[in-house]
């Protein structure tokens, strides 16, 4: 009863009955409670609660009655100081740190109480904590450091007060991640800025073999892959696991916007991954026609194979787009192709099998394809200008009319 009567005391911040119980009782106000009422206090000593609680002139009282102030909880190892950081409890944290409490202690996950400061963007604590010497670059238990959790918490102060101190910003979690990976996945923009203009490796790669960029592709944080590319992230890095760039998720994904920033930034669509498929093949495959239409607009060469098979040499197989997409029964996708006059709907390999030389024809009757002359003009004249056709039309001596001609003026993108 005497144990009960002492937790109702500390919990409702009664700093007198405290007292006085204890000295009637001869508690140790050091030892964890005997008795309490929630399950959740179980494991812990009155510090730990009146830490959390604000209670300051209960944490007064017990750290001068001699209470341990690195005293951590049985359970999840936590001390009174990571309670004064989660319950935001500043005047008990200035206490905790005048007697001199362990900045560097971590509890059962691997977090010093930098960490959950850092990660609740409590830039006060954050900044008494770094000035009292605490380490910057503790991982927890899965390599996390406090920088990481500011990026992936969203808390740009954080992050500022991080980088000043000096921090690493190329360490890796066990997953491979470095702080450039949570904020391009999360879209972060500005802290991609600060983390690259700090050192940032813009183009490493983690275990899955993701770069920043291609996880901004991921998760189609459109903006976060602008300033990547601004930055000078690599548009056609190719990682070492599927040997593709970030443009073959972009395409896999239908990532409109992003296929076109991509290929503005330089990105080629004719790299082909270890399995010997391009960007472009998701687009043929899957009826992505939107994206298609970006190519075009964009100049892509729309007789680049799809994909290839076999040994390089005489029996390698080269699939075209326009194979794919018929094959696929995406009559549209075929429908472009031929309209802009790529070549490779014709059928030229005399040993093609007659079902493959039927797929692959029926779309084209279906189109009543004829290769009109002004769309070969038009193809002979994009293949001139090249990638940089919007700039390079202005210089011919052509009407406007037939420029918006040359730059398929006639398909509207979204």
């Amino acid at each position: 009863m005497a144990a009960l009567q002492f937790y109702d005391a500390v919990i409702s911040g009664n700093l007198r009955s405290v007292i006085e119980v204890a000295a009637r009782h001869k508690f140790d106000l050091n030892d964890f409670f005997r008795d309490f009422r929630e399950r959740d206090h179980q494991g812990k000593c009155p510090l730990h609660v009146a830490a959390l609680k604000g209670y300051r002139d209960m944490v007064r009282y017990l750290i001068d009655s001699g209470c341990d102030v690195n005293k951590q909880t049985a359970t999840l190892r936590r001390t009174p100081l990571h309670f004064a950081v989660n319950g935001r409890r500043m005047d008990c944290f200035r206490a905790l740190i005048a007697a001199n409490a362990e900045l560097n202690l971590v509890d059962t996950f691997g977090y010093p109480a930098l960490h959950y400061a850092a990660e609740h963007g409590l830039t006060d604590m954050l900044d008494i904590l770094i000035s009292k010497g605490a380490e910057i670059d503790i991982q927890d238990i899965t390599m996390k450091t406090a920088l990481m959790k500011a990026v992936r918490s969203l808390k740009t102060q954080s992050v500022k007060k991080l980088l000043k101190a000096a921090c690493k910003v190329n360490v890796q979690n066990q997953h491979g991640d470095t702080a450039l990976h949570f904020a391009s996945r999360m879209g972060a923009c500005e802290m991609i800025r600060l983390l690259i203009e700090s050192g940032a490796e813009p183009n490493v790669e983690n275990n899955w073999g993701q770069t920043p960029l291609m996880e901004a592709v991921n998760y189609n944080r459109s903006e976060a892959v602008k300033r990547l590319v601004d930055l000078g992230c690599d548009v056609n890095t190719r990682n070492q696991s599927k040997g593709e760039i970030a443009l073959h998720a972009a395409m896999r994904k239908n990532h409109t916007a992003i296929v076109r920033i991509l290929l503005e930034a330089g990105s080629r669509a004719d790299i082909l991954n270890h399995q010997g498929v391009s960007p472009a093949f998701e687009i043929a495959a899957h009826n992505y026609v939107d994206t298609l239409k970006v190519l075009i607009k964009l100049n892509y060469d729309l007789d680049t194979p799809g994909r290839t098979s076999g040994p390089a040499g005489p029996l390698q197989v080269t699939e075209t787009l326009y194979q794919i997409a018929s094959r696929a029964g995406h009559l549209e996708i075929c429908g472009l192709l031929a309209q802009y006059n790529c070549d490779s709907f014709w059928i030229r390999d005399g040993n093609v099998a007659h079902e493959q030389y039927t797929s692959v024809t029926k779309p084209m009757s279906w189109l009543n394809v004829s290769g009109p002359l002004q769309s070969c003009c038009r193809k002979s004249i994009r293949k001139v200008l090249g990638r940089n056709i919007f700039t390079s039309v202005k210089e011919l001596p052509l009407p406007k009319s037939i420029q918006d001609f040359v730059c398929a003026g006639e398909l509207c993108l979204d």
